[in-house]
């Protein structure tokens, strides 16, 4: 209901920016890395497979989400008077039990085929070991190589903030958690950005791309940004693997 009242504020900005940002880069990865397949993961409310059929028409789409999310989109799809393209595939995925490349060979996902990834939203509501786990078992999946866009919320490091930066940083932080708490989503992960960057070489991951939503606003235009103000901690990164094969 806030989102509704105030669709300015900095989240929801986030929220559209962020997709931007992924899309964007699929978009380019499409004809540059000859991009065939495409894995929405954790793909929750995601209306990419009906709100962008050009792209949808050059791809194989796996939405892979828990089966009770999936079921209320198709429904709410349904009552929209929408369709899925025979080329998406819904993938139901228990994160804490299954793996997802199990999943997806089911599925009929092909691992010789190279493949984008969008993970958007997930990375603060899990551990750090299974994100880490996450991305190796994709660069593992898709054997031709991926790219993966995601988000990640950044930790603050006080000691470079002033006193009151310091106590106004602790307090946000103090207020998210006891938020995210209140709602049954609680943060589990922060990383330290050169933390993260040093991790993705050891992992033999390239990383091209990594900012925050707000300086991603910047490389838009006045029309594109629109009426958007985006802030806070949430960065994004683009990462790729080179697979297997």
């Amino acid at each position: 209901r806030m989102l509704t009242r105030l669709p300015g504020t900095h989240r929801m900005a986030q929220i559209l920016l962020r997709q931007r940002f992924a899309e964007d880069a699929l978009t380019r990865a499409i004809s540059e890395k000859n991009v065939t397949q495409y894995i929405i993961l954790g793909a929750g409310w995601d209306s990419f497979s009906v709100r962008c059929p050009a792209l949808v028409s050059q791809l194989r789409v796996f939405e892979l989400d828990h089966p009770a999310t999936q079921f209320a989109k198709r429904t709410q799809l349904s009552e929209r008077g929408f369709s899925l393209p025979a080329n998406v595939t819904f993938v139901p995925i228990d994160f804490e039990s299954e793996r997802i490349g199990e999943r997806l060979l089911a599925s009929g996902f092909d691992p010789k085929q190279t493949t984008f990834v969008t993970w958007m939203g997930v990375t603060y509501y899990l551990h750090e070991e299974t994100v880490w786990a996450v991305f190796k078992e994709l660069a593992q999946t898709c054997q031709a190589g991926c790219v993966i866009a995601f988000d990640y919320a950044s930790k603050p490091e006080y000691d470079k903030l002033s006193p009151k930066q310091h106590k106004r940083t602790r307090y946000f932080w103090r207020m998210v958690d006891i938020g995210m708490r209140i709602i049954g989503e609680p943060f589990r992960t922060l990383f330290n950005t050169q933390q993260l960057h040093e991790r993705f070489s050891r992992e033999a991951f390239t990383l091209s791309d990594d900012l925050t939503v707000g300086i991603f606003s910047q490389r838009l235009t006045q029309e594109e940004r629109g009426y958007f103000h985006p802030a806070g901690r949430t960065r994004i990164a683009l990462v790729s693997h080179s697979g297997l094969v």
